[in-house]
């Protein structure tokens, strides 16, 4: 005796029945769904990674200016005092980027940055078509710099943070702001130290 299987009609043979492909939606909506904090802190961490390696990036041109004028670019009369703290503003981009050629008479480029790509993380443009820059992370805020005045023991106790950081050159941005307008505690913030 052969045995005979059943056989389906010719146009059956082989699909999915809708309650089939109803639960393999569902599995892969959960599973999109798990996902999507997991990228976003992963989001978050890149923009803190890079907004670190630009302090660093930055650190380093104030440093470059300091080995090639013997100086840092601190304006005429803020010399001399523990520390200069400034943000990365007009003044001190165009120092760095050349573009003054009274603090930095060579118009040497220190600083090579990225332009910003819409209105954060770059140099922006200020005003449009002027040249002059000014630097700014992820979320659109300009870095904190920090720079030793007297030479002597680094640039000090930086803000909300604990530690007194030794050496002459520091630069941090404090974040994203929390909806109330404060920042994340210092161990979070992109730092050059």
């Amino acid at each position: 005796m052969t045995e005979t299987r059943p056989t389906l009609p010719a146009g059956r043979r082989g699909a999915f029945t809708l309650l089939e492909l109803l639960i393999v939606i569902a599995v892969i909506a959960i599973l999109a769904a798990v996902a999507m904090p997991v990228l976003h802190i992963v989001h978050i961490k890149a923009k803190r990674t890079e907004a670190k390696h630009e302090a660093l990036n930055l650190a380093n041109a104030i440093r470059a200016y300091d080995a090639e004028y013997s100086e840092y670019p601190i304006p005429e009369g803020e010399a001399g005092s523990d520390y200069y703290e400034t943000k990365t503003g007009l003044e001190l981009m165009a120092v760095l980027t050349g573009e003054d050629e009274v603090m930095n008479p060579r118009r040497l480029q220190f600083y090579q940055g990225k332009n910003a790509r819409g209105d954060v993380a770059g140099l922006i443009e200020e005003p449009a078509g002027s040249g002059k820059f000014r630097l700014v992370d992820w979320w659109g805020n300009e870095y904190f710099v920090r720079m030793d005045g007297d030479y002597r023991n680094g640039v000090g106790k930086i803000a909300d943070c604990k530690a007194t950081v030794r050496q002459g050159v520091a630069v941090w941005s404090k974040g994203n702001p929390k909806s109330d307008g404060t920042f994340e505690p210092c161990v979070k913030w992109p730092k050059s130290w």
